[in-house]
């Protein structure tokens, strides 16, 4: 696994890749407490060959005031895919 890099990032301070089809985004700012709402979704070009229909959802046992973890799963919810981007946002009191 490699870690990921932000084409724009606000409030980000690090993005890991923990395996495929799974990142943890860490926030430069804590927010106040873990119950802050968070919004995921993946693109997987269509050009590549493989699955083009992904899901993301955040890993409840991962969500915290640092940061939150992020799976991708294809559309049956069989397999971790890596996508071509995992879209992150997050909206709470710091």
């Amino acid at each position: 696994a490699t870690n990921g890099t932000s084409s724009a990032s606000y409030n980000v301070a690090s993005i890991t890749d923990v395996g495929t089809g799974r990142i943890t985004v860490v926030w430069a700012t804590d927010f106040s407490s873990a119950e802050y709402s968070v919004a995921a979704s993946a693109v997987k070009d269509t050009s590549l060959s493989g699955t083009t229909s992904l899901f993301a959802q955040v890993r409840s046992t991962e969500m915290a005031a640092t940061g939150v973890g992020v799976d991708v799963i294809d559309a049956n919810g069989t397999a971790f895919q890596d996508p071509n981007y995992t879209l992150v946002t997050a909206f709470g009191d710091q």
